[in-house]
C-alpha cells in the first residue's frame, strides 16, 4: 500500500489534531515539517493536506483500527 493509496482510503473523521496528538507533537511542528519537505504521507483534513512520516501515519491508522488485515 502506497501513501497515495492510504490517502485515498482515509475516513474523513481523522483530523490533524488526532495525528499530532498520536505523534506526541504539536500541530505547528507537523506543519513545520510539511513545509520543510521532510514528511511523506498525506493527511487530508478540512480541505488541505498535512504530511507526516509514513511509519508514524501507519501506526496511527493501525491504532485507530483502519488497517486490520491490510498489508502495508
Amino acid at each position: 500500500m502506497t501513501p497515495g493509496m492510504i490517502r485515498s482510503t482515509l475516513p474523513p473523521r481523522l483530523t490533524v489534531n488526532q495525528i499530532a496528538d498520536f505523534m506526541g507533537m504539536s500541530i505547528s511542528w507537523v506543519y513545520e515539517q510539511t513545509y520543510q519537505g521532510k514528511l511523506v504521507a498525506l493527511q487530508p483534513a478540512k480541505g488541505y493536506a498535512v504530511r507526516i512520516w509514513r511509519e508514524d501515519f501507519i501506526k496511527f491508522l493501525e491504532h485507530e483500527g483502519y488497517l486490520k488485515g491490510v498489508e502495508v
